[in-house]
């Protein structure tokens, strides 16, 4: 997911931090773009996660209330 060649929707820029929950996503955060990817178990990009509060995504924790 996200190397050379991979679709356009699926490149990753600047990944900087990740965690993989027990569901089997990955959530990916991109320094440059400000966002987070949501990744599948079957690495089809689910959802992208943005916001102003996102400049610089860098570090990852999932809490499950």
């Amino acid at each position: 997911y996200g190397g050379e060649g991979a679709p356009d929707d699926q490149q990753l820029r600047w990944p900087s931090g990740f965690v993989l929950v027990p569901d089997g996503r990955i959530f990916v955060s991109e320094a440059q773009g400000a966002k987070i990817r949501v990744i599948s178990p079957d690495h089809k990009s689910m959802r992208v996660i943005t916001s102003p509060a996102l400049q610089h995504a860098a570090t990852i924790a999932v809490v499950e209330e």
